[in-house]
């Protein structure tokens, strides 16, 4: 708790606007097979799912710093997005940031996930963090 507490202090600065934290450098981008959740495709590559993340993954012309190219797109307010079509190469960005969750699962589409490493026993922290 003092460590986190301790890397919060430090890091953030008050002055000069609003600083994102955890520091977008921390971010992992991974696709999940359909029927996977983020939280599952995170885990299982021994990371968290980083909801504040979210926002920067829901246009296609952030997909395509990661490799993912989208043909067409639409909006969906649910909490499946974003998604990815492998077929058709369609993806499905998010139209409410409210409900974006990395806990939802879609059947046809892959889920779009923000992942982050953490510290052993400080989930809150990430390597970048300190």
């Amino acid at each position: 708790m003092l460590q986190r507490m301790n890397v919060f202090i430090e890091k953030q600065d008050f002055c000069h606007g609003q600083v994102m934290w955890p520091p977008l450098s921390a971010l992992q981008v991974k696709m999940a097979q359909t029927g996977k959740s983020c939280k599952q495709v995170c885990q299982e590559n021994q990371l968290i799912c980083e909801p504040s993340f979210f926002q920067h993954l829901n246009k296609d012309k952030d997909l395509l710093k990661y490799n993912i190219q989208c043909h067409t797109a639409e909006s969906a307010n649910d909490i499946l997005v974003p998604s990815f079509d492998e077929k058709r190469k369609h993806c499905v960005f998010q139209g409410d940031l409210l409900l974006f969750s990395c806990a939802g699962s879609h059947l046809n589409h892959k889920r779009i996930c923000p992942c982050r490493d953490y510290l052993k026993g400080q989930v809150a922290l990430c390597k970048d963090c300190l």
